[in-house]
């Protein structure tokens, strides 16, 4: 009778831990947790603007150091506060040189947007003492250099994104990391680019070199070189967009410089390609919730499909021939990075 007395207990003190833990269950719910009203509202917001679920992560420890990252902070991840607020939130457009990005610029015109850009209007320089939107024939401009170092420093100095009356500006810079100290912690940056196949960029690059005398980084000496030449040669890109995400413009990259590009582009990038420019102004319009009326699509269609700015037509090389080869072999981690923007392209919807 004892024993049984005293299972009886046991049986009857187990009942009483286990209502004991129900209640610290509930009471430990997040008091800041939404009621299912204001969930279904918000995940109503979400599909009108686009799904950005992002894949998992490659390496718990990279997407620490990015989260922890004083400067890679600066950019929003890609899902984040949404929907976009101009103002506390700065579009920051990563010209990646050769991957459609002058199309991309005059989209964002016909969108009515004021990108930062190189002037050197009389009336309209990027040296002037003070910061000023320039109305021009195709547009409107702040006289800010983003891609120039100087320039970078005086937009700093100048707290750009501070300035009320850009309340449609877009940072543009190729300097995607060295422009992140243009953006504040109060006016935090939302990044998108557009990226190319490496091969075919790199090709592109080489046969526009030979012609493009106007522009201020123009190479004479390639002018005379062979495709294979220009390979092996220093002025062929190498891994340049890895490079720049993880600011190691010299030297060897390594596994981890890569898994860091990788995970910035995941976290914080809404990916664009240039085999789509139509989708890419479309995606644009559609993540920022950008006006778009008709005269707009019009405008982007002029230039993402009939008259794309910029470009320079030459001959296709062909895959397994010895200069893809080598072209591939300068820029395996660009490769390979452009593969997984492929993938994070199909699940940002």
């Amino acid at each position: 009778d004892d024993q049984q007395q005293q299972q009886q207990q046991q049986q009857q003190q187990g009942n009483q831990e286990q209502q004991r833990d129900s209640k610290i269950e509930i009471t430990n719910e997040n008091p800041n947790q939404p009621s299912s009203d204001q969930q279904q509202e918000h995940q109503s917001e979400k599909q009108q603007q686009g799904s950005y679920q992002s894949l998992p992560p490659d390496d718990g420890n990279i997407e620490k150091l990015v989260r922890a990252h004083e400067k890679y902070s600066l950019w929003l991840d890609v899902d984040e506060q949404l929907p976009f607020q101009q103002g506390p939130q700065i579009p920051f457009f990563w010209h990646i040189h050769k991957s459609g990005g002058s199309s991309m610029k005059h989209i964002m015109t016909c969108l009515g947007r004021t990108q930062t850009r190189r002037m050197s209007d009389p009336n309209c320089s990027d040296q002037d003492d003070t910061l000023k939107i320039c109305d021009l024939e195709f547009g409107s401009v702040v006289n800010v250099d983003a891609s120039n170092p100087k320039g970078i420093e005086r937009a700093v100095e100048k707290n750009l994104v501070d300035q009320t009356n850009f309340d449609r500006l877009v940072v543009t810079t190729s300097r995607v990391y060295e422009a992140l100290p243009i953006l504040t912690n109060s006016h935090r940056g939302r990044f998108f680019a557009v990226f190319r196949d490496p091969i075919e960029r790199a090709v592109s690059k080489f046969y526009y070199t030979k012609v493009a005398t106007w522009e201020k980084n123009y190479k004479p000496q390639v002018q005379n070189m062979t495709l294979m030449e220009y390979a092996s040669s220093p002025y062929c890109y190498n891994d340049w967009i890895t490079r720049r995400l993880v600011h190691k413009m010299q030297g060897h990259l390594t596994n981890e410089d890569f898994m860091v590009a990788k995970e910035v582009l995941r976290q914080k990038c809404l990916v664009l390609f240039t085999d789509n420019m139509m989708d890419a102004g479309e995606r644009l319009v559609k993540y920022f919730g950008w006006p778009m009326p008709e005269e707009s699509k019009d405008c982007i269609h002029k230039f993402a499909v009939e008259e794309p700015i910029n470009t320079n037509p030459h001959p296709q090389l062909e895959p397994n021939t010895p200069e893809y080869e080598a072209i591939a072999r300068r820029n395996s981690y660009d490769v390979a990075l452009y593969k997984y923007a492929k993938e994070l392209y199909n699940q940002q919807t």
